[in-house]
This record gives structure tokens, sequence and C-alpha cells, in this order.
């Protein structure tokens, strides 16, 4: 029965640290790399465990700089832009929108100041590369500018 049980424990620990490590791994991954869809999990997960809806809103955002990073090290390294990094951030602006939309009205208004500082930057930064991307990549760029620009209407009219 000891064994048993010691081997178990010893299945638990490793699976459990390895899935770690594993995630760990993954945070330095791109939207074109093997561990990318681990990294977003991981993200989903973190912002799942967060009761506070400040917190989550702060995580989002800085979930959606990553994209953006990950979009303009593209652009910088002549790599096509990715369209999952596109999604996740269309994805993670949305779910910001919606959790601003959940805080009361004093909480609200200060997270639709920080959502639109926020995405006002990242609209800079997008203007920017889009003077810098191929040909092909343009209508992505244009559909990203777009969306920014619809969430940024979306915070104003509330506001």
């Amino acid at each position: 029965m000891f064994s048993t049980l010691t081997t178990l424990l010893v299945t638990i620990t490793l699976l459990f640290g390895g899935a770690g490590a594993t995630v760990y791994a993954a945070q330095a991954s791109g939207p074109a790399d093997f561990l990318y869809p681990v990294k977003t999990l991981g993200e989903d997960m973190r912002l799942g465990l967060t009761s506070n809806n400040q917190n989550q809103l702060n995580l989002a955002l800085e979930y959606t700089n990553r994209r953006v990073g990950e979009i303009l090290d593209a652009v910088s390294n002549a790599e096509p832009v990715s369209e999952k990094a596109v999604l996740r951030y269309q994805e993670l602006l949305s779910m910001a929108l919606n959790i601003a939309s959940e805080m009361d009205d004093r909480e609200m208004d200060q997270a639709l100041v920080q959502l639109r500082d926020q995405i006002q930057k990242q609209d800079r930064i997008m203007e920017k590369l889009q003077t810098q991307v191929p040909d092909q990549a343009e209508p992505l760029m244009v559909q990203i500018r777009d969306m920014i620009r619809s969430q940024l209407r979306l915070v104003e009219s509330g506001l």
C-alpha cells in the first residue's frame, strides 16, 4: 500500500510540475510556435482564477499589449502577421470591455478611461506599423485598425 501511495504522489508531482514547466516555457512562444496555445491557455486560466474585476481588467490589458508586441515583432522581422495573434487581441479587447461593463458606475468610469488610454496607445503603434507591413499584410492591418477604432468608439460612448 505504501509503495502504491508513493508512486501515486510521485506521478502527481511530476504531472503538475511538468505542466507548470511547460506553461512557464510557453510564455516566450510566439503565435507560430508549438507552445503558443499553452501560453494562451495559461492566460485564460489566470484570468479565470482572478476574482477582482480591476485585476481581471489589468490582466486583459496586459495580454492585449502582449499581442500588440507579437504583431510588432512579426512586422519588425518581416514575417507574416499571425491571424492567431490578431484574433486573440480582438478577443481580449472585447473581454476587457465586458469586464468594465460589469463594474459599478464609479469603477466603470475609471476602467473606461484606462481602456481608452490603452487602446489609443495601441492604435498609435498600429498606425506606425501599417506603413511598414508588406502589401499582403495590409488588409489584416486595416482590419486591426478598424476593430481598434470600433472598440474605442464603444469606450468613448460609455464615457
